[in-house]
């Protein structure tokens, strides 16, 4: 048995801290390529015309809801769409609606449960893996967690690269009920899963005042509700 000598732990303290630099700089920066990776299974970003469609209807609407069927990226979309108005990351292609300032956002799922398991883990990571997620773990300031709920987060502050100030992503449950999403006035909403329509009421007015922006990301799963209707008979259905 040998034993590692000063140098040889030096070279490999060196190599772990490239290796998770690497790690924290490629977390959006991997999302939507110009070219595609299919060996790695990354896909370019030609192969999203619908992803670009909805975040470039981000700087003509105010509401948005990508209605769609499972498993085709729906909530990678809205975290990614969350996780560049938070750290101002913008890539080069981006036409979207954008953020000058510091963010202050709520996102929210049917449940707690999926709040935590789903919209938590695609911006953060799981709770045993905090920082994996689509925003960079040098980025994340003040974690605070509810209590009694296996790691389900209150809220995080995030750095605006692009200010060097911070704002704050805040996490609800549809479940929470109407009540739950009073108060104050919100940049940027993400609700992944139909939201209850007196939640959305609610949430209309947090982002009235800041001329703000609520995603919606979905499977319709209970049919044409008044939500849907709305969206469908209201709305402009992108190309």
């Amino acid at each position: 048995m040998t034993t590692a000598t000063r140098e040889e732990l030096i070279e490999f303290l060196a190599i772990t801290q490239e290796l998770e630099r690497r790690a924290n700089a490629r977390d959006l920066s991997k999302w939507f390529p110009d070219i595609a990776d299919h060996a790695n299974r990354i896909f370019g970003r030609t192969e999203y015309p619908k992803h670009m469609a909805f975040f470039k209807a981000g700087a003509e609407f105010n509401e948005r809801a990508f209605i769609a069927a499972n498993r085709v990226g729906k909530s990678v979309c809205g975290g990614f769409e969350t996780a560049v108005h938070a750290t101002g990351l913008y890539p080069h292609w981006w036409e979207g609606w954008r953020m000058d300032r510091p963010i202050r956002a709520w996102c929210a799922g049917k449940t707690g449960e999926t709040t935590r398991d789903i919209v938590q883990v695609v911006l953060f990571g799981p709770p045993d893996a905090f920082g994996s997620g689509m925003i960079p773990k040098r980025l994340i300031g003040e974690v605070k967690t509810r209590p009694n709920t296996n790691g389900a987060l209150d809220y995080v502050t995030v750095k605006n690269e692009a200010t060097g100030r911070w704002g704050r992503i805040g996490f609800k449950s549809f479940e929470q009920g109407r009540k739950a999403f009073e108060g104050t006035e919100q940049d940027f909403i993400w609700g992944d899963e139909e939201m209850p329509s007196d939640v959305y009421t609610e949430c209309l007015t947090r982002t009235a005042t800041t001329n703000g922006r609520i995603v919606l990301t979905f499977t319709p799963l209970e049919g044409v509700t008044d939500l849907v209707h709305q969206f469908m008979t209201d709305g402009v259905k992108l190309a």
